[in-house]
């Protein structure tokens, strides 16, 4: 029988201890997951090329730089967001210099204020594969840096422009970026 003993009652009572950090983390994961938003994004971004980031000799089979041109993305974004934090999934279709391409990644965005404007800061790491002069294409790693801000219409529907850094296909490009979260 369980008898009330003080602070420490149920850690002397019966119930094993294993049990009682299975409630806790439970609990825990359930306090967290209410707070977990499914949450899809759509976006439109103008890329202006800057600069090659590879100063290439050119040999005998070399074809050119394998992007020369400035560029548009249209992105599909499945994610989460958990307080002020967003992390996804994206899929986008590219077209740079009139190359057609893909590029799938990761997309980590954080909201700095709980006002309905409010500044982001986002990072997006992956990998694109654009269809240039080269055969087969070429594929290389992508990686974006920007700041922007946002603007939440509804409880569960923000707009928000975007500008920043973006390497990919060995060249610099400044992405101009407007998106709408669902």
């Amino acid at each position: 029988m369980f008898r009330f003993r003080g602070k420490s009652a149920i850690l002397e009572s019966k119930i094993p201890k294993a049990l009682l950090c299975f409630f806790l983390l439970i609990c825990l994961s359930n306090s967290t997951w209410s707070q977990v938003r499914y949450s899809i994004k759509t976006e439109v971004s103008y890329y202006s090329h800057i600069d090659h980031l590879v100063d290439i000799d050119p040999g005998a089979n070399w074809e050119g730089y394998k992007s020369n041109g400035d560029g548009m993305e249209f992105s599909i974004i499945n994610g989460l967001t958990l307080n002020k934090w967003y992390f996804g999934l994206g899929l986008g279709y590219l077209n740079i210099d009139g190359y057609d391409g893909l590029s799938v990644y990761s997309d980590i965005n954080f909201r700095v204020l709980d006002y309905k404007l409010s500044p982001i800061l986002g990072i997006k790491v992956g990998r694109s594969h654009l269809w240039n002069q080269y055969e087969s294409g070429t594929g290389t790693a992508m990686a974006e840096f920007n700041i922007g801000f946002s603007y939440q219409l509804l409880d569960v529907v923000t707009i928000y422009i975007q500008s920043g850094i973006t390497i990919n296909q060995e060249s610099s490009f400044s992405p101009f970026t407007a998106g709408i979260s669902f």
